[in-house]
């Protein structure tokens, strides 16, 4: 795992037109520093700066305000992600947010993905989630209607020093599946 104990990205942060793409990777065990009021796991900022994500896990990280955190016209695409225990604050049991958006021209898609427990997601005026589609979360919060978005518990069991994965018979198994 990454730990730059940044303010914005404590594993990650893509800049002034970065672009960071993350295949079948976990980022997990990051903190950002105590005292910190605000910061993410991963960060992706300015215009044409993009962070595109598939089958990534984003678990355990301590002290972030949102899993993934985009501004400044900048363009998030997570696909088959799953985000499940990551905190606010180090100190409590507060879930982050998903996804948190935070100004015009700045947009997310959300494919096919496990967001539990989150404690929603936000997008503020002018920024968009373009594209929700197949997400299982606890909470629609944030969410754009007409989503596909099933509110209920993945169901998630942890492994001998790996991600949490679906228990038998999860709602998170072949959701979504077309073939």
């Amino acid at each position: 795992a990454l730990d730059a104990g940044g303010f914005y990205g404590s594993a990650a942060a893509v800049l002034d037109g970065g672009e960071l793409t993350l295949l079948q990777s976990r980022v997990a065990g990051n903190r950002l520093p105590d005292g910190l009021e605000k910061g993410s796991v991963l960060a992706v900022g300015g215009t044409n700066s993009r962070l595109f994500a598939e089958s990534l896990e984003i678990d355990g990280n301590l002290g972030a305000r949102s899993a993934v955190d985009g501004s400044s016209g900048a363009q998030i695409r997570l696909a088959f992600t799953t985000v499940t225990g990551n905190l606010a604050t180090p100190l409590s049991s507060t879930p982050s947010l998903g996804v948190w958006i935070v100004d015009a021209g700045t947009s997310a898609q959300i494919l096919t993905s496990v967001f539990h427990p989150v404690a929603g997601f936000l997008a503020a005026d002018g920024a968009e989630f373009s594209t929700v589609d197949c997400l299982i979360t606890q909470s629609v919060a944030g969410l754009p209607p007409g989503s596909l978005v099933v509110v209920a518990d993945p169901e998630l069991v942890a492994t001998a020093g790996g991600p949490p994965r679906p228990a038998p018979g999860s709602p998170a198994i072949d959701f979504c599946d077309t073939f």
